[in-house]
């Protein structure tokens, strides 16, 4: 599809086969077949904010929001089938659940059998399961020839039918429209109107707050400041205080109904501590009755004015002070409060101040004895934080210049930046030769423990839920971050996870900044052999496409579940790979030509980690998984994928590209595999 000018707008992929139909069928589906009548494209498999009657949602998949009605780039919002801890359909904001299918109650839990994907038809909305023929969730609706159901860019889900020449909305959710989390912007009060009125909501700001006037949308307040998370500056001449502005009587959050206090049995004074000793802290929620304490964390939404709570609300805020006070700069008396946003770099000394209070605790970390991994300038520890929630403790064993320069890197990096897919950074010690960074403990280890372990095999379907994971993490970085950051070194064992297989991307110390002014640059060759794009060894510039190789070769690994280098195979038998090979075909060859072979004779079932014992059956998905990864490693960075569009062809919104690496490109980067000892020998890279 083409704009008036020519432009080019939209496509589908390339295809095998020659295109002889398209057709746009009476269901809505925009088909493409070739000359045996074959689909070779259609529209159904990929939804974006709207399905219609007859079209499948598969579990993990899901339906985004646009911005607006106007802008329909992708919003905040995600409507995904799931069947993690029981089948259902949930809405999240950036992450964050805030509303669950089953919660209304004119849907129907039927079954327990895991859910395969969701449909609408006819007589209403149901989830299937059991090779599609039993219903695992029902909404019954009136009979009706065609309907849809949208995500709306508010963040409301509705499901509409036509009737003779009018949409007729016969279903929607949340019911009360003060629990989409953004409804009134940023600290914005949502009050329920009574019926009848115009709106069923409207909008004010807290006591103690004004409407932003710079955007007209969300609160602030009138005389203090609000951090960002983990990310306030200050200088040395200012006295940052910490303080927390109540929200006022019968206040609540959208999601104190779906996460966990953080601590039970503290007073309200002990809440307010563990918000200032947490940099992602932006407030907190505190039940005076059973001292439950819950952290508003990386992202504020809109306040839900709720009578019926028991809940107190408080929105951290900042003062700063030039002032220094009766005693001068240096007095030790005077009242002061740090946050752990409060970062100061001092350059002439090197020494990271973080305020007492936290330099303190975080030097003084206890059970600091569980190795739990290690890596070029620091051994890791498994801690625990003074309120008793585990730790895990990067301890810097090498204090010259590139482990001081990874240290600072480190902070510089993640520690101003926030996303349900990235390592959070808790904090650091740097006192004497005591340099420590501390993070969230991530109980499953990282990915190829997991992967490439002796113990349990991870399910395809989990496979698919890191995969997706680490692209959503990438994407942040190279797309959503004031400057765009490449990681660098990208890798199973720089990715983390917890008990519920939730990806968080590790390990910044060699990333590298890029203004949004700048395509790439040149710099030291840095990372490890076996994910460094071919962009690293023929001095070009570096970026964040690079980062798009790496995790294609990783890609390619969750699937074979065994590494892209380290295999042998001699008379049959395999090496260091607890999977076998199909048909001795891959002796000691590079993983990514072995799936590019597997690729062209569409043999992807003998692709996948013989470990799952035929528990894979669906070519169409492993073919997926190839397809995007081998975009992903193609030698040109021009023809790799973003890191965006890869999201999008996991979600659906975005076609998969065919744009796949050429044999002899491939035997090129295969140079990598024969590599020993971790250096890079160009002469060798020339000769070929």
């Amino acid at each position: 599809m083409e704009d008036r000018g020519g432009e080019f707008e939209w496509s589908t992929p390339p295809f095998s086969s020659p295109v002889s139909l398209l057709q746009l069928q009476e269901s809505g589906n925009l088909v493409v077949f070739d000359h045996f009548n074959r689909s070779l494209w259609e529209s159904f498999d990929y939804p974006t904010d709207t399905i219609v009657s007859g079209q499948r949602l598969p579990v993990g998949q899901s339906l985004v929001s646009a911005i607006s009605d106007l802008i329909l780039s992708m919003g905040d919002y995600r409507f995904t089938v799931t069947d993690d801890g029981g089948s259902d359909a949930v809405m999240t904001w950036n992450g964050f659940t805030y509303w669950k299918l089953s919660m209304n109650t004119s849907v129907y839990k039927v079954s327990n059998l895991p859910a395969s994907y969701m449909v609408l038809n006819g007589t209403g909305l149901y989830l299937f399961g059991g090779n599609s023929s039993v219903v695992v969730i029902q909404l019954t609706l009136g009979v009706s020839e065609f309907r849809i159901a949208k995500l709306d860019y508010n963040g409301r889900f509705s499901i509409k039918n036509y009737d003779t020449s009018m949409w007729v909305e016969e279903f929607s959710g949340p019911v009360d429209d003060c629990r989409i989390p953004n409804i009134c912007s940023k600290i914005g009060v949502c009050s329920a109107m009574p019926v009848p009125s115009l709106s069923s909501f409207q909008c004010s700001c807290p006591p103690g707050f004004h409407v932003n006037n710079q955007t007209n949308e969300g609160c602030l307040p009138v005389y203090d400041s609000l951090p960002s998370a983990c990310n306030a500056s200050g200088n040395g001449d200012s006295n940052v205080s910490t303080s927390y502005l109540e929200l006022g009587d019968g206040m609540d959050y959208f999601l104190n109904d779906f996460s966990k206090p953080r601590v039970r049995g503290v007073n309200l004074s002990n809440c307010e501590h563990l918000c200032s000793l947490n940099c992602s802290c932006l407030g907190l929620f505190h039940d005076n009755s059973s001292g439950s304490c819950y952290l508003l964390e990386n992202l504020l939404g809109s306040i839900i004015a709720n009578s019926t709570t028991d809940r107190m609300g408080y929105i951290k805020a900042v003062h700063v002070s030039t002032s220094a006070g009766p005693y001068g700069k240096n007095d030790s008396k005077r009242n002061q409060t740090f946050s752990i946003a409060g970062l100061v770099m001092l350059p002439s000394s090197g020494f990271l101040f973080a305020g007492e209070v936290w330099l303190h605790r975080a030097c003084a970390i206890e059970n600091f004895r569980t190795h739990i991994g290690s890596g070029g300038f620091g051994t890791v520890y498994k801690g625990t934080l003074a309120d008793e929630s585990a730790v895990a403790v990067k301890k810097i064993t090498s204090l010259g210049v590139e482990g001081k320069r990874e240290f600072c890197t480190e902070i510089a990096i993640i520690g101003n930046i926030s996303h349900v897919n990235l390592v959070r950074l808790k904090g650091f010690c740097a006192r004497g030769r005591q340099w420590f960074l501390v993070y969230e403990y991530m109980n499953r280890g990282s990915l190829d423990r997991v992967l490439f372990g002796n113990g349990c095999v991870l399910e395809w379907e989990e496979r698919f839920k890191i995969a997706l994971g680490i692209a959503r993490g990438l994407a942040y970085l190279h797309s959503s971050c004031e400057q765009k950051i490449i990681h660098c070194d990208v890798k199973p064992e720089n990715i983390l996870l917890d008990d519920n297989l939730q990806v968080k991307i590790s390990d910044f110390g060699i990333s590298k900044l890029l203004s949004r002014e700048q395509s790439g640059l040149f710099t030291t060759m840095r990372g490890t052999r076996g994910y460094l794009a071919p962009d690293w060894l023929s001095n070009s510039p570096i970026s964040d496409k690079s980062d798009v190789y790496s995790y294609g070769m990783v890609l390619l690994e969750i699937v074979r579940g065994r590494k892209n280098w380290s295999l042998q195979i001699h008379n049959g038998n395999t090496e260091n790979d607890q999977s076998s090979s199909p048909s001795g075909f891959e002796h000691s060859t590079f993983l990514p030509l072995f799936a590019f072979e597997m690729h062209k004779q569409r043999r992807y079932l003998e692709l996948v980690d013989q470990r799952l014992d035929g528990r894979v059956t669906s070519d169409e998905e492993v073919e997926k998984l190839i397809r995007v990864a081998l975009c992903c490693v193609h030698q040109d960075p021009a023809l790799r994928p973003s890191m965006a569009n890869v999201v999008g062809m996991w979600e659906g919104g975005y076609p998969v590209d065919t744009a796949s690496p050429s044999i002899v490109n491939l035997n090129l980067l295969a140079i990598q595999k024969g590599v020993r000892g971790g250096s890079i020998n160009r002469t060798d890279i020339k000769k070929l």
